[in-house]
């Protein structure tokens, strides 16, 4: 309006046709963004994601076709995310930030109507925001890496100290002390008490947790991805574990 009241008055028409344009983009941004019903969305998150991992959440919206335009998510930080539509639904994707270990929230959201120029927006549907757990990385690690008496279970059930288990039939090498003589009696052969150790292996893993001992927090956190690798390769191969901090 004042590009035109100065166009008028200084006998400029370029200033009257540049206050037209502009309020014809303003009426055309109103209707753009007035127009359209409320839109609906919901979230589909794991609950943990691995650390470093390329993670989204996908927020799902549900509008009609003729209002999809336009759309899209604004959380409290002032980000912005646009909503589209592609085969597998309408929706916008929030990358998870998975750098550092610990409880992550995003959202809460403001789904709105924006037009193309971002002159004008409208709030047309919230959504609350989600809690996920960023958990420390897992890198495959072979079995081989291990002492081979922390992996080599096969003698855990043969004869030991610990538990009587069974009887069974002699075989060569087995040692006499070990013959039931009652039940070789009744049998009339050679029957050996089977004894199983139930004495589980244990692996204790120290993680280092003192500033000084690592040169960024980086470094401290591949450090905890290790520990959290060992500790899983261990326990899948039936090792009790235990994971100690020494500060």
């Amino acid at each position: 309006m004042a590009s035109a009241g100065l166009g008028v008055g200084l006998g400029y028409p370029e200033g009257v046709g540049l206050a037209v344009g502009a309020l014809l983009l303003l009426l055309v941004s109103f209707f753009l963004v007035v127009g359209g019903g409320p839109a609906f969305a919901g979230t589909s998150a794991p609950p943990r994601v691995e650390r470093l991992s390329d993670t989204v959440v996908r927020v799902d919206v549900e509008a009609t076709r003729a209002h999809r335009r336009g759309l899209r998510l604004r959380d409290v930080g002032g980000s912005t995310y646009p909503v589209v539509w592609d085969v597998t639904g309408v929706h916008a994707d929030v990358s998870v930030p998975t750098r550092r270990r610990g409880p992550v929230t995003l959202g809460p959201w403001v789904l709105e109507r924006v037009d193309p120029w971002g002159l004008m927006r409208r709030r047309v549907g919230a959504l609350e925001g989600v809690a996920l757990l960023i958990v420390p990385r897992v890198r495959p690690i072979s079995l081989a890496a291990l002492p081979s008496t922390l992996t080599d279970f096969s003698g855990s059930a043969e004869m030991g100290t610990t538990t009587f288990a069974t009887l069974r039939e002699y075989v060569i090498g087995d040692e006499l002390r070990h013959v039931h003589w009652r039940s070789s009696a009744k049998t009339g052969k050679l029957m050996m008490r089977q004894y199983v150790d139930i004495t589980r292996p244990r692996i204790t893993l120290v993680l280092v947790a003192e500033d000084r001992a690592y040169t960024s927090a980086d470094e401290f956190e591949e450090a905890v991805d290790f520990i959290a690798s060992l500790a899983a390769v261990a326990s899948s191969s039936g090792l009790d574990v235990e994971v100690v901090t020494m500060a």
